[in-house]
């Protein structure tokens, strides 16, 4: 009787490598959206092996959309296979990082004469950042797409800016800042006069003349000796 040869062929099963984790930011309900597609070449050890993902580590439940895979944070599992042999499952941490807080804010300062004031925005970031020490990005808009170039020297006629906090990775939503620009109260002139005391010299009460430098607004009245408003008279 004549024997068939019978050929058997042993296949080497793929290697496949750990990877992860891998972070992305809260999108609400403590979630996000992973691209796990992103550690394909890692798991594979760039073979160009298929790379299949799996919610459970015996592989029963494929994740079918492994590029845009909406998660908590949690454990998937990745296989590498080659031919007809698939390998072990390896566990990828996925991690969803809190977005930051940010804390609406006010600011006001004084026109400059023109009807503008120049602020600078840096001096709130620890308002709006709650003094955690990170970073705060500045915006014109409430979408936040075009940034102040300069928030140390934002010169405006009063607007509403933007700002949002930055921590590991992740920006917060856009928080309002309202900037107010006060014009500057109007002084009026005017004028007094004093009896001679005996010695050239009169003594006056400036405080009378209040209402009338002031307009009856109330507003408080500074007194300088000098035309340059710096020596005060206490």
């Amino acid at each position: 009787v004549d024997g068939t040869p019978l050929v058997i062929t042993i296949e080497e099963t793929p290697q496949v490598n750990g990877a992860g984790p891998l972070a992305a930011c809260d999108e609400g309900g403590n979630q996000a959206t992973f691209d796990l597609t992103s550690l394909d070449n890692t798991v594979n050890g760039g073979t160009g092996n298929q790379v299949d993902w799996y919610t459970d580590d015996q592989g029963n439940n494929p994740i079918l959309t492994p590029g845009n895979y909406l998660s908590s944070s949690t454990t998937v599992y990745a296989t590498v296979t080659q031919g007809s042999c698939t390998s072990e499952p390896v566990a990828v941490t996925l991690t969803v990082n809190m977005a930051p807080t940010a804390t609406p804010t006010n600011d006001q300062a004084c026109a400059d004469g023109s009807g503008n004031a120049t602020f600078d925005l840096t001096t709130l970031n620890n308002i709006i950042n709650g003094n955690s020490g990170n970073p705060v990005n500045w915006y014109i808009d409430i979408a936040g797409n075009v940034s102040i170039p300069n928030p140390s020297n934002f010169t405006t006629s009063g607007t509403t800016v933007y700002a949002t906090v930055s921590s590991g990775g992740c920006e917060s939503t856009t928080v309002p800042v309202i900037l107010t620009v006060n014009l500057a109260p109007t002084a009026n002139p005017t004028s007094d006069n004093a009896c001679d005391n005996g010695s050239g010299f009169a003594i006056f009460d400036l405080t009378t003349l209040t209402n009338t430098v002031n307009g009856n607004s109330g507003n408080p009245v500074n007194w300088y000796s000098d035309p340059n408003c710096s020596l005060v008279i206490p």
